[in-house]
Parts: C-alpha cells; sequence; structure tokens
C-alpha cells in the first residue's frame, strides 16, 4: 500500500469534512429555533457518503439550556441486600405487569428512592419473571449514566441495581445548544476509519458527566453535568457530543 497516497487522501477527506462542518454550523448560527428542513437532509446525504447511515429522527428543535449541578449519594449494596431480605413479600409466583412494577415501586417508596425525577423506562417480561428499568430526568431531559434495575423472579425481587446522580439545581444562565445537524457532522469528523459502515440508531439531548468517578466515591459529592447530544449507533455503542456552541 502507498501510505502516502492514503495519508494525503485522509487529510483531504478530514478537511472536506471540516469544511461543510463550517458551512452547516454558520448557517444553524441564525436565531431560528428549528433546524431548516434542506439542511437536515443536506447532513443525511452527506453523511451517507461517508458511510454513516442514520436511522432514526432528528431532532429539529434547538434548545437554550442551563448546566446542572448533581448530587451523588452513595447507597452501599450491602444496605441493598438487607433491604430486599427485610422486606422481602411473598406475592404468587406469576405476577401480571402492574403487580410487577408496584412491588418495584413500593421498594423505592420504602427506602426513600422515589421522587419526581423517577422515571419508569421499560418492562421487560421473560420465562422466569421481570426486568423493570427506571431512569432519571430533569424536566424531561435524560441523566445520562443513571438508572435503578430490578430483577423480579417468583413474585419477589430477586435483584436491585442503581447508579444515580440527584439533580441539586440548574445553573442561572442558559446557553444555545448546537443542533442535532451540528452534532452529527462533529461525530462524522472524528471517524478514523473512512470506509467503516456506522448506523445510528438515535441521537438525543441529555445532561452527561464526562467524569463518572463520582460513582465511586463512599461519601456524598457533587459535580456540574452538561448538555450533551448522545449519539447510538452500531448496536449499543454510545458517542458524546458537548452541545454548547464552541
Amino acid at each position: 500500500m502507498d501510505w502516502t497516497k492514503a495519508k494525503t487522501i485522509l487529510i483531504a477527506a478530514l478537511i472536506v469534512t471540516n469544511i461543510i462542518l463550517g458551512i452547516f454550523v454558520f448557517i444553524e448560527k441564525k436565531d431560528n429555533q428549528e433546524i431548516y428542513s434542506e439542511v437536515i437532509e443536506e447532513t443525511v446525504n452527506f453523511l451517507k457518503n461517508r458511510n454513516i447511515f442514520i436511522y432514526s429522527k432528528i431532532p429539529e428543535s434547538i434548545k437554550k439550556m442551563p448546566v446542572l449541578e448533581v448530587e451523588y449519594v452513595n447507597f452501599p449494596i450491602e444496605n441493598i441486600d438487607e433491604k430486599i431480605s427485610e422486606e422481602e413479600i411473598q406475592l404468587n409466583q406469576t405476577l401480571s405487569d402492574d403487580e410487577a412494577v408496584q412491588l418495584a415501586w413500593d421498594f423505592l417508596e420504602r427506602n426513600d428512592l422515589m421522587n419526581e425525577n423517577v422515571h419508569l423506562e421499560s418492562i421487560k417480561k421473560d420465562v422466569n419473571g421481570y426486568l423493570i428499568l427506571y431512569k432519571n430526568y430533569y424536566k424531561d431531559i435524560l441523566l445520562e449514566e443513571c438508572y435503578m434495575k430490578f430483577v423480579i423472579n417468583k413474585g419477589k425481587i430477586a435483584s436491585f441495581e442503581r447508579e444515580w446522580y440527584y439533580p441539586i439545581k440548574a445553573g442561572e444562565n442558559k446557553k444555545r445548544t448546537i443542533p442535532a445537524t451540528t452534532a452529527l457532522l462533529k461525530f462524522a469528523s472524528q471517524k478514523e476509519n473512512l470506509n467503516e459502515e456506522i448506523v445510528i440508531t438515535d441521537i438525543e439531548l441529555v445532561y452527561w458527566l464526562e467524569d463518572n468517578s463520582l460513582l465511586n466515591v463512599e461519601n456524598t459529592t457533587s459535580d456540574t453535568a452538561l448538555p450533551a447530544w448522545k449519539i447510538s449507533f452500531n448496536n449499543g455503542e454510545k458517542k458524546y457530543i458537548n452541545a454548547y456552541e464552541d
């Protein structure tokens, strides 16, 4: 392989990507609150030519968002195991969807883990029971990397996992976030292998902590979560793009 030629092609491709990215960013810096449909169409075509295919609706609105101060309070696993054994409820081994959700809900209520930010995300049933997942939302914006997960088997809670930040307060100032199309183009500009096929299945505006070391501390601690575009692709991979304008 002629590595000099390959390097030249790669550099040229990156330059073209950055030029087009700059053009789109310039267009979208106007005071419109929604992305123009023409920009969405051009973005999809541009990405397709670089082996990036979008199987998701691209959000059209452009938001102004504050930062979000969050707090992590450790809930030791030994406490969870103790609470489950102490509060185990003997029910019929066959539960309905509503009964399974109520069992999980009651557990959260008894342990002061339920608040207005807790949202039931999904409930999945299999031959052994249920997998129930809760996510953390602040004013309809997901706090990424937060979850509470129940496994319910034979009418009782078999296991419970929790990684959770508490929203404390939003920043006083709101900053304009970049459009989803700009985030997608930034994602494309970071692609190293131009021949690799990427299938994007979702793009969502979230609050995100780049450093998740808070989850490893034993005491209460706080940090600041920033708006980010979460891009989900290729069967579960995720990439976060800072949503604030540079």
